[in-house]
């Protein structure tokens, strides 16, 4: 068996130090002490649904992410990139077109000059 508080403790304050905030910037946000946020994340006091609430917002994430085991932020993180690089090839292939019809363009409009 494992211990939820211990690892959604754990989960908040990686998010917390990877996002650069410190535990008075987190406790300012959700108005209460760095200490209350330290005992929180040190499984020293009951993380409660009405603390996920106020805190998950105050780290810019959803509350769903502290009860995954983070692949499926990876495999959603994926998804949009693939989405992201198909946007991007759509862009430079519709580019290609148009310098490929101004070439074309720019060849007949020199050929009618020369008649």
């Amino acid at each position: 068996m494992y211990d939820l508080e211990k690892i959604i403790g754990e989960r908040l304050r990686k998010i917390r130090r990877g996002k650069g905030l410190s535990l008075q910037d987190v406790a300012d946000r959700v108005e209460t002490t760095p200490q209350t946020i330290q005992r929180l994340e040190t499984d020293n006091m009951t993380l409660t649904i009405k603390w996920v609430e106020r805190i998950c917002p105050a780290l810019g994430i959803e509350p769903a992410t502290l009860f995954s085991n983070g692949q499926t932020n990876v495999a959603a993180s994926l998804s949009l990139i693939a989405d992201k690089l198909a946007e991007i090839e759509i862009d430079i292939c519709e580019q290609r077109t148009a310098l490929r019809r101004l070439a074309q363009q720019t060849k007949a409009d020199g050929e009618n000059e020369r008649t």
